[in-house]
């Protein structure tokens, strides 16, 4: 996490704090009117005279009565509401602080070590101690990001596929994830979230469910780049990869990878890059065999706490056993400054 990013995040939470407070002063507010209205309507009741007005003032106070009650809940929600989001807030702000301290560490040892080096860099052995000075600060970098890896992340495996394309083995590829998911180091910090049919209004909903650190989708591609979802009628709907990229751009802060395990995806890939660290898309179409053998084994290396390269290379070499035509159709695709070789999603041993 970048301090930058850290800072995004904190201001992000400060404005979801000022909208709860906002609610909960209007919530506040009508608590009051509403048991104004209560009083008024008791008073009135103390003064009806004849049995019909006393009636209809007493159903007018049960009225009043159960507004407050349903104004009291609102302001309770708001108020629990409110709590929370000052707690994201605190937690956003030491997150920061850690970042900027990190970042003055890093800058003073980084100062320090010039001047060493500058001060031996006529002596034949400052070589070395360089090389190792840049090796543990390569280490600690390693490290620290480690130690910012959540106890455990969500797979979402996003799957469609309309009524007028032909059929994939999408049972196949989610069984064979969740497989080779369980059977890794690290299974029990990973979990794998499906949702079938996907519609393009079904994105948002199923992201802002899950919250997913990599979200997987699964189905066609246009040869033009274009993913193909379903519409309301289980028809092919065409999204274009700017359109996805815009989708990205709005969801979880979480979401660091995105597959794309659908023929001419590159594209797509490409386009999620500009919201996200890392993306891989598919250079041709790829055959459905191909596209569950890499999926199974990219999750499988992830799972073992492999990083996102070593991951991919182990997935695209094993297409060699028995799809070797298509061992080259997988690219991967990474934001500016992020080195596929450090990223992590579950902590490594």
């Amino acid at each position: 996490m970048s301090i930058d990013y850290a800072r995004r995040n904190l201001e992000s939470k400060q404005r979801d704090l000022s909208r709860a407070g906002e609610k909960r002063a209007q919530a506040q507010k009508k608590v009051a009117e509403a048991t104004k209205k209560e009083a008024d309507a008791r008073m009135a009741l103390s003064k009806a005279k004849t049995e019909s007005t006393l009636k209809s003032k007493q159903r007018a106070l049960e009225t009043a009565s159960k507004n407050v009650v349903n104004a009291q809940k609102a302001y309770s929600a708001a108020e629990t509401d409110y709590s929370k989001r000052e707690k994201a807030v605190a937690e956003a702000q030491k997150k920061l602080a850690k970042e900027e301290e990190a970042r003055r560490k890093k800058e003073l040892k980084e100062s320090k070590t010039a001047a060493a080096l500058n001060d031996r860099k006529h002596a034949d052995h400052d070589i070395s101690i360089a090389q190792q000075g840049v090796a543990i600060a390569h280490l600690n970098e390693r490290v620290k990001k480690l130690e910012l890896l959540p106890d455990a992340i969500t797979v979402l495996m996003l799957s469609s596929g309309p009524n007028d394309q032909y059929k994939l083995r999408q049972d196949k590829e989610a069984r064979e994830i969740r497989d080779a998911l369980s059977r890794s180091r690290h299974h029990d910090s990973i979990i794998l979230e499906d949702r079938w049919a996907v519609r393009t209004e079904d994105l948002f909903q199923a992201i802002n469910e899950t919250e997913p650190t990599i979200i997987h989708f699964s189905g066609h591609g246009a040869q033009s780049g274009e993913l193909v979802m379903e519409d309301d009628f289980e028809q092919t709907k065409l999204v274009t990869p700017e359109a996805m990229a815009r989708v990205l751009s709005t969801v979880s802060e979480k979401v660091r990878l995105l597959v794309f395990n659908a023929c001419f995806s590159v594209q797509q890939a490409q386009a999620a890059t500009e919201s996200i660290e890392a993306a891989i898309g598919m250079g041709a179409s790829i055959s459905d065999a191909a596209a569950i053998t890499f999926a199974s084994r990219l999750y499988s290396a992830i799972g073992f706490g492999l990083s996102l390269k070593k991951a991919f290379d182990q997935a695209c070499a094993s297409l060699m056993f028995d799809r070797a035509g298509e061992v080259d159709t997988p690219m991967l695709f990474t934001s500016n400054g992020v080195d596929p070789n450090e990223l992590f999603f579950v902590e490594a041993q």
